[in-house]
């Protein structure tokens, strides 16, 4: 039953990206920006990184917070 509501969710998601437009070359770029600045505003956030080192030690939470929460994207050159 998950699983199928999963399929569900995903099959929609699916559908609207391949029916979206394009995204302008230009508006990649600043898009990209816009998701580097939260990012690193949000690896920075106190309060978040004390509830996962609370729970998981802060080597985890650390490697979690930069690698899987807010992974840096890579900035156009």
């Amino acid at each position: 039953m998950f699983l199928s509501h999963v399929e569900s969710f995903l099959e929609i998601h699916c559908t609207q990206a391949i029916a979206s437009s394009p995204v302008a070359p230009e508006k990649v770029a600043q898009i990209i920006a816009g998701q580097h600045n939260y990012c690193t505003k949000q690896q920075q956030n106190d309060k978040t990184r004390r509830v996962l080192e609370k729970a998981f030690g802060s080597d985890w939470a650390e490697n979690y917070m930069t690698t899987v929460l807010f992974d840096l994207p890579e900035l156009p050159t």
